[in-house]
């Protein structure tokens, strides 16, 4: 064999010379040069050179340039190189530092994960910044624009944003305004060769076959119609406050539903929204009612108004309950639309009378926000705004009763009284907090790409910050709303919104490390994080409020808690299947489940959308393959 062979001759030989040596000498290292391996190489033996095979091998992780480096410094050094040899040490040194702040960038992460660590850390309240003097120009655009009408009618544009075509003419109007140039005399419509164009002239034109029917409004018999306005207002207006109380029932008492339309929409829905929670027009609640509405009427006859936003937040109200998420979230998305057109994602400065709606319009600015983002992440889908494109106020915090009127003192909560508008604050900061999480963890690849989230390890940096300003939130919430296990003088109202925020606290931690579960994120791509851990310990807690709060208000269902509880009882179910507990723990867990959905089940009547849920947990809990003596039946 060929290496017998070379073994024999190496054997034959030694009596006159070395062994030939398996590696090169130092100098032939040094100098990327081949070597013989003899006991004086040829290189050596012509430059007169010490030819050493003394050097210890280097560490195998030490290969290619770096190797050689590291033997050109510490090896004997080459004559005529010791200039070069200084210089190499000098890059390596450069190298090293370069290294160092490379290794430290790493850990605190790359410009884009600390563009979103700003992100997260604005979140820890709802503050009011001084808008900039630019940010208050809409107000001067739209102004300007109708004082350029050609006609008696004002034209309306609506909200008119800084590139606007609007604001352009604007520019153009104050020069003409400052005199720099000849005042332009009013041209009418008759010498311009154009008619008159109104809005109903224009909507004539451009959709001549287009008639809004006009029906006559049917309302329940008066006792009825009271009764689901109250209902209406005890279990859906404490958490999404969109109206004023005192000034609802004041226009109900007015009898303003008989002659004005806009109103008797809006009342209609409000009935048709409380009537989910009256037994005697169940199971068909509030259909009879809901159906008589045309929220489009002033898409073509009039500019939208207040009334409008409203309308279309009662609608998505009603549509999540009956119908589901996915035509709620349509509508959400028309109402964000036109509470834009009307300037209501913008702050203003506006006192007396102006302050009333003015709330009113931050209320129903803020409910489309709590909606966009908890029906988003119901659906997996991206929220219409960003918290960035938009700089309106908080609501204030002051219950309805202590709002005063335009002649007296605005909005002074008493001093020592829990309010119960507080709860509403607390939910949109959480709410952000939630569509924050779901913007960047779920996100897709050109996002993750444009926000430079490129780093590793970025997504544990983002998640910690996340954790960190849930931990706040809970931190800033008023001792009259924090849970509290059995605790039967806390007031019924605080009751219900403790447990809503809880169970939505829950949730969100949920939604912050569900990506990060082994069994959905994968075997192959593992963090340091124990997310299944912290979701299953979020689900049964989550599962625990929800049981309380049905035991002590068993006919009023939990705000929010659809979506809470399915993810919960999906959790454990994963826990169930994927996780490393013991046997009696998976059983607790499954029994866990099955809590859910009796919980959901006993919402059916109020809430005739969960049955998808019911039954999706239903079929999963029945693809269970453990032995039966590991299973809980119902």
């Amino acid at each position: 064999m060929p290496s017998s062979d070379a073994h024999s001759s190496s054997a034959g030989s030694s009596g006159t010379r070395r062994l030939r040596v398996q590696r090169a000498c130092n100098v032939c290292r040094r100098r990327k040069r081949r070597c013989d391996g003899q006991e004086r190489c040829d290189l050596c033996a012509k430059h007169n050179f010490k030819c050493t095979y003394v050097e210890p091998a280097l560490p195998l992780e030490l290969n290619g340039s770096v190797a050689e480096l590291y033997e050109a410094l510490q090896g004997p050094p080459i004559p005529g190189s010791v200039d070069y040899v200084g210089m190499l040490k000098v890059q390596i040194r450069v190298a090293e530092v370069l290294l160092e702040k490379q290794k430290a960038a790493l850990k605190e992460g790359g410009p884009g994960v600390q563009v979103i660590l700003n992100v997260i850390h604005q979140l820890d309240s709802l503050t009011t910044h001084t808008p900039l003097p630019d940010d208050l120009t809409f107000d001067e655009i739209t102004t300007s624009f109708q004082s350029m009408s050609i006609t008696d009618r004002t034209w309306e544009p609506g909200f008119c944003g800084k590139s606007s075509r609007a604001a352009l003419a604007k520019y153009a109007l104050n020069l003409a305004r400052s005199g720099q140039v000849s005042s332009p005399q009013p041209v009418a419509p008759w010498q311009s060769g154009r008619k008159s164009r109104t809005i109903k002239s224009v909507a004539s034109k451009s959709v001549p076959s287009v008639t809004i029917p006009r029906p006559t409004y049917t309302f329940p018999d008066d006792d009825l119609l009271r009764s689901l306005v109250s209902l209406y207002f005890i279990n859906v207006n404490r958490f999404l406050p969109l109206l004023h109380n005192p000034t609802f029932e004041e226009s109900l008492t007015q009898n303003l539903h008989k002659t004005h339309r806009s109103f008797a929409k809006t009342l209609l829905l409000v009935c048709a929204v409380g009537a989910r929670y009256d037994d005697r027009v169940l199971p068909n609640a509030g259909w009879k009612w809901f159906n008589q509405v045309n929220v489009w009427e002033h898409s073509i006859e009039r500019f939208p108004t207040l009334y409008d936003v409203q309308a279309f937040c009662l609608a998505a109200e009603f549509l999540d309950a009956t119908s589901g998420p996915r035509t709620s979230w349509q509508f959400v998305g028309f109402g964000i639309r036109i509470a834009e057109d009307l300037a209501l994602h913008r702050f203003r400065v506006c006192r007396g009378a102006m302050a009333f709606e003015q709330e009113l319009e931050k209320r129903a600015w803020w409910v489309l926000m709590v909606f966009d983002a908890q029906i988003s992440a119901t659906l997996g889908r991206v929220t219409a705004l960003e918290a960035v494109d938009f700089n309106q106020h908080p609501p204030i915090l002051c219950d309805d009763e202590y709002w005063g009127n335009p002649d007296t003192t605005l909005f002074m909560q008493p001093a020592g009284k829990p309010s119960i508008a507080a709860f509403f604050n607390h939910l949109i900061e959480l709410n952000r907090i939630l569509a924050l999480s779901c913007k960047i963890l779920y996100s897709t690849k050109p996002r993750r790409l444009a926000l430079g989230l490129e780093d590793d390890g970025w997504q544990e940096k983002v998640v910690r910050e996340l954790d960190s300003a849930l931990n706040t939130w809970f931190e800033t919430i008023p001792d009259h709303l924090h849970w509290k296990l059995d605790s039967p003088i806390q007031d019924d109202t605080f009751f219900d919104q403790s447990a809503v925020l809880q169970c939505t606290y829950y949730y969100t931690r949920i939604m912050i490390h569900r990506p990060f579960i082994p069994v959905i994120r994968g075997i192959l791509d593992p963090t340091h994080l124990p997310s299944l851990a912290i979701c299953t310990t979020a689900a049964r807690a989550c599962i625990n409020v929800a049981e309380m709060q049905q035991q002590r208000r068993p006919n009023t269902p939990l705000r929010f808690g659809q979506t809470p509880l399915f993810t919960s009882a999906v959790v454990l179910l994963l826990n169930l299947w994927g996780g490393s507990g013991t046997a009696v723990a998976k059983t607790k867990d499954l029994h866990d489940i099955h809590r859910c959905i009796t919980m959901l089940s006993a919402w059916r009547s109020q809430w005739p959308s969960v049955d998808a849920l019911i039954d999706a947990l239903q079929r999963l809990v029945a693809l269970d393959q453990r032995p039966p003596d590991h299973q809980l039946g119902p």
